[in-house]
């Protein structure tokens, strides 16, 4: 029997990749916000493109400057998007390191599990907890 210390530390882990999981879910929809402000800022080109051809716009700076401000507000959500992904990868990065942090523990403090029966006895535990 694994000592309640590491199944502790086991149900904060499972803790820890629910909410990950929940936070993928936030990122997908996230990804499809972009893509729809990236058709809307196409369609904002295109309208610049014929201004421009119906010389609405006759100004070079004037249509330098509008075509600067779709690509910075692109610039933007893109960097948005970027925060957010390396948020996540370094948060899957530590719940892998802590995972397998107390996989060694465990292994170190009963030498005479198998692996499955360590992973079996760890899951029942959370399955008991209603987190699975």
């Amino acid at each position: 029997m694994i000592q309640e210390i590491f199944l502790k530390r086991a149900e904060n882990i499972r803790k820890d990749y629910l909410t990950l999981t929940r936070d993928l879910s936030t990122y997908e929809k996230m990804m499809r916000d972009i893509v729809s402000t990236i058709g809307e800022k196409h369609q904002e080109l295109m309208d610049i493109k014929n201004k421009i051809d119906e010389t609405k716009i006759s100004s070079v700076d004037s249509a330098k400057n509008e075509f600067l401000k779709i690509l910075i507000d692109l610039e933007n959500e893109s960097n948005i998007l970027e925060k957010y992904i390396d948020s996540i990868n370094e948060k899957m990065d530590i719940l892998k390191k802590n995972e397998l942090d107390l996989f060694r523990d465990i292994r170190q403090r009963y030498p005479e599990m198998s692996d499955s029966e360590i992973r079996s006895e760890v899951q029942e535990y959370i399955q008991k907890l209603n987190l699975s």
